[in-house]
C-alpha cells in the first residue's frame, strides 16, 4: 500500500482545528479523512477504510473517549487512536483515557505536528509497502537513463560486496559523478571517488600500505627512501610527499595510484554486508583514473576467485524467464571473447540475438550453469548484456514457477526462516511479521488464482500459503512464540552439549597428532552445532589433515572464519587457526604475526609456539629484510612495520 492510500479520519467539532489536521496529514504524505462528530464518523467508516484515527476528547452528543471506546467493538479494535485536548489538561486524565481506549497517544493542544506525525509514521510504517528497487531491477533496459540508475543506487542502505562491481559497473557506465561512502562490520571507512565515469580515488585503511608496498614491489623507491618520510608517511597523501621530496617522478603517481585503488577494490569484494550511502556531485573537470574497461579484468578474476556461485543463482533468480537482450556496450561484445569466462561459455555473447532466456539455456543442457552464469555477470558487469521487461511464458507456467520456487525456499525451514526468507529481520518482531503477511496473502492467496489453472499450481500455492500461515500464527501470538522458542533452545542446548563432547574427543586427536580423526570428529560437531570454538578446532583439523588444500577449499574455511565478528577474535585459538591459515596461503609472514598474537593472549600456547619455532628455522633472511616473495604474499601492515624496526 502507499502512503497515500492510508486514511487518517480527524474527528474535532472545530473547523479550524480540522482544517489545519487535515493539511498536516496530507503533508505527511496520508489522506485525511475531516469529520465533525460521531455521526458522520460512523457513516463515513461504513463505506471507507480508515486505518488510523485522531480524536477530539471533547466533541458534542459523544465524547471522544466513548467514541473511541465504540470504534474498539467493531473493524477499529486494533487499528492506532490518537487522542487530543486543549481542555482536559490534566496527566491523570491523559492516562487513564490512554488506558481505557487503548490509544497510543494522547496529545495536548496547541499540537506538535511533528509530533503527530513520528506517532503515525511509528505506527503506519507497517502498512507502507513501498520499498526501494532491488539492485538487480536495473538489469532492465527499462532503466535507460543515468537519473533512474542514480536515484535507484542512492535509495540503497546496504549491500553486499559482492554487489560493489555491479554498482560501479551502473555508475560508470552512467558517467556518474560523485561519492562512494562505506563501512564495514568492523567499522572501517572506505570513500570511492567518481568523476565522469571513471574511480579517481579510493580511501582506506591500507591506502598508505597499498602505496608503500607497490612502490617497493615495482622497485620504484626503497625501504631507506621511506624511513627518510618519517611520520609524514602516516599522514596525508604518501605520493604527494614523495613527489615533493623528488623520489619520484610525476608520470609514476597515476600508475601507482590507479594500482593502489585496484587493490583496495578488490579487499571490498566479500559476502560481508556494507553500510553504504552515494552522493552525487558534478565535477566537470576531467581527472585521471580507473575506467570500466580496466576493471573487467579485476571483475573476472573476483568473480572465479571470490563470488559465490549461490550469489549469482540469487542475483539472477528473478530473471530466469526474461530474454537476453543487448546492452548499451554490446558494441563491445567481441572484444569480451579473449577472456576465460566467456572461452568457458562458447558462444554466450551471441545470446542477446537469440533473445535467449536463462531458464531455456540451462534446460538445453547447452551451458553448464555455473559457467552460463559466471559469463552473463561479467558481460552484466561491462554493460553489454541487460534483460527485456517482458517476460516469456504464460501466466500460468509463471505461477507455476514462482509458487514451486517460494515452497522451496520454505519448506523444512522454521518460522523465523520463513519469514527471513520474505525479507524479515532475524529478529522477526510481530509488527514486521504482520507487514510482511499481509502483504504476502494479498498477492499469494490461493483463492485469487485464476479459476482455470492447473491443479498442481493450487496445490502447491495451498502449501506455501499453509506453511507461512502457521509461520505467522507461531510468531504473533504470544503464547505459541514462547512455547516455541523454548522447544528451540531446548534442542539447540542438547545439540550444543553433543557438539562439545565430540568436540572434545576430537581436540584429543588433535594433540596427537592424529588429524583426520579429528577432522571426521570436528567435522560433524560443527554440523550439529557451529559454534565458534567447534568451528575453529574443526578448521584446525582441516588445515592439518589436508595440508596442500587448493585455493577453493581455503577460500571456503577463510570465509567460515569470517563469520566471527571482530570483537571475539582477540584470542589466542582464533589467532592460532588464522596462522595456520595464512601459512596455508603461503603467507609466512601474516602467519608468523598471528602467531604471535596467538602467544600474547595466551602464552602457554604450546601449539602456537611449536608453530612459530617451525617458521623462524625456515626463515631464510634476517627478521628485518624481506625477499620479493615476502612483498608479494605479506600482510601490508607487517612490511610497513618490518621497515621502521630496521633501524
Amino acid at each position: 500500500m502507499k502512503k497515500k492510500d492510508i486514511n487518517i479520519l480527524v474527528i474535532d467539532d472545530d473547523a479550524s482545528v480540522r482544517k489545519v489536521l487535515s493539511e498536516a496529514i496530507k503533508k505527511f504524505g496520508y489522506t485525511a479523512l475531516a469529520v465533525a462528530n460521531k455521526d458522520e464518523a460512523m457513516s463515513l467508516m461504513r463505506i471507507k477504510t480508515v486505518h488510523a484515527a485522531v480524536i477530539d476528547c471533547m466533541l458534542p452528543k459523544m465524547n471522544g473517549v466513548d467514541l473511541s471506546l465504540k470504534l474498539r467493538e467493531g473493524r477499529f479494535a486494533q487499528n492506532p487512536i490518537i487522542l487530543i485536548s486543549g481542555i482536559f489538561k490534566d496527566r491523570s486524565f491523559a492516562s487513564d483515557a490512554t488506558r481505557k481506549t487503548k490509544a497510543v497517544e494522547f496529545l495536548f493542544k496547541p499540537l506538535d505536528l511533528e509530533e503527530l506525525k513520528g506517532v503515525l509514521d511509528e505506527h503506519l510504517s507497517h502498512l507502507c509497502t513501498e520499498t526501494v528497487i532491488p539492485l538487480h531491477t536495473l538489469m532492465s533496459k527499462s532503466f535507460d537513463s543515468s537519473r533512474e540508475r542514480r536515484k535507484a543506487i542512492e535509495a540503497l542502505e546496504e549491500i553486499s560486496g559482492f554487489d560493489l562491481p555491479f554498482v560501479l559497473s551502473v555508475l560508470m557506465d552512467a558517467k556518474v559523478g560523485g561519492h562512494l561512502n562505506m563501512v564495514n562490520k568492523a567499522g572501517e571507512i572506505y570513500g570511492i571517488s567518481l568523476v565522469k565515469g571513471k574511480i579517481t580515488g579510493l580511501d582506506s585503511p591500507e591506502t598508505i600500505s597499498t602505496v608503500t608496498l607497490t612502490l617497493l614491489q615495482k622497485q620504484l623507491i626503497t625501504p631507506e627512501d621511506i624511513q627518510d618520510l618519517g611520520e609524514k608517511i602516516s599522514r596525508g597523501d604518501i605520493l604527494k610527499h614523495l613527489l615533493q621530496e623528488g623520489l619520484i617522478s610525476p608520470h609514476v603517481v597515476l600508475m601507482v595510484k590507479n594500482q593502489q585503488i585496484l587493490q583496495d577494490l578488490n579487499r571490498l569484494i566479500t559476502g560481508e554486508v556494507i553500510q553504504f550511502n552515494f552522493a552525487q556531485e558534478r565535477i566537470k573537470e576531467d581527472i585521471p583514473g580507473v575506467d570500466l574497461d580496466m576493471l573487467v579484468p579485476h571483475f573476472q578474476t573476483a568473480i572465479k576467485d571470490k563470488i559465490t556461485l549461490k550469489y549469482l543463482i540469487e542475483f539472477y533468480d528473478g530473471w530466469g524467464e526474461y530474454p537476453i537482450m543487448e546492452g548499451p556496450q554490446y558494441s563491445d561484445s567481441d572484444s569480451m571473447k579473449s577472456y576465460e569466462l566467456i572461452k568457458t561459455a562458447t558462444g554466450v555473447t551471441a545470446l542477446a540475438h537469440e533473445r535467449a532466456t536463462i531458464n531455456e539455456l540451462i534446460e538445453s543442457e547447452r551451458f553448464n550453469k555455473k559457467d552460463l552464469l559466471r559469463a552473463l555477470h561479467l558481460l552484466a558487469l561491462k554493460r553489454v548484456i541487460i534483460f527485456d521487461t517482458v517476460q516469456r511464458g504464460s501466466q500460468k507456467d509463471d505461477l507455476k514457477g514462482r509458487f514451486e520456487h517460494m515452497l522451496r525456499g520454505i519448506k523444512d525451514k522454521n518460522p523465523i526462516e520463513i519469514f527471513i526468507y520474505f525479507g524479515a529481520t532475524s529478529e522477526c518482531k510481530k509488527i514486521e511479521v504482520e507487514k510482511i503477511y499481509k502483504e504476502f496473502a494479498r498477492n499469494n492467496h490461493p483463492d485469487k488464482l485464476p479459476p482455470n489453472v492447473s491443479d498442481d499450481v493450487r496445490k502447491t500455492a495451498n502449501k506455501v500459503f499453509s506453511l507461512v500461515s502457521e509461520a505467522h500464527d507461531t510468531l504473533t501470538h504470544s503464547e505459541k512464540r514462547e512455547k516455541w522458542e523454548t522447544s528451540i533452545k531446548q534442542k539447540e542446548v542438547h545439540q550444543q552439549i553433543q557438539a562439545e563432547e565430540i568436540a572434545d574427543k576430537a581436540i584429543e586427536f588433535l594433540r596427537k597428532g592424529r588429524y583426520m580423526d579429528s577432522y571426521k570428529l570436528s567435522k560433524e560437531a560443527y554440523e550439529l552445532f557451529p559454534g565458534m570454538n567447534v568451528m575453529l578446532y574443526y578448521s584446525w583439523a582441516q588445515l592439518k589433515a589436508f595440508p596442500s588444500m587448493d585455493k577453493k577449499a581455503l577460500m571456503d574455511v577463510a570465509e567460515r572464519m569470517n563469520t566471527i565478528p571482530h570483537e571475539d577474535r582477540r584470542v589466542a585459538l582464533y589467532q592460532f587457526v588464522a596462522g595456520l591459515l595464512k601459512k596455508a596461503q603461503g603467507d609466512l609472514i601474516g602467519a608468523s604475526a598471528c602467531f604471535d598474537k596467538s602467544l600474547n593472549y595466551d602464552v602457554d600456547f604450546l601449539d602456537a609456539r611449536r608453530e612459530l619455532v617451525a617458521l623462524t628455522r625456515n626463515k631464510e633472511t634476517s627478521s628485518t629484510s624481506f625477499t620479493a616473495k615476502d612483498l608479494l604474499h605479506a600482510d601490508l601492515g607487517q612490511v610497513i612495520g618490518g621497515l621502521f624496526k630496521k633501524k
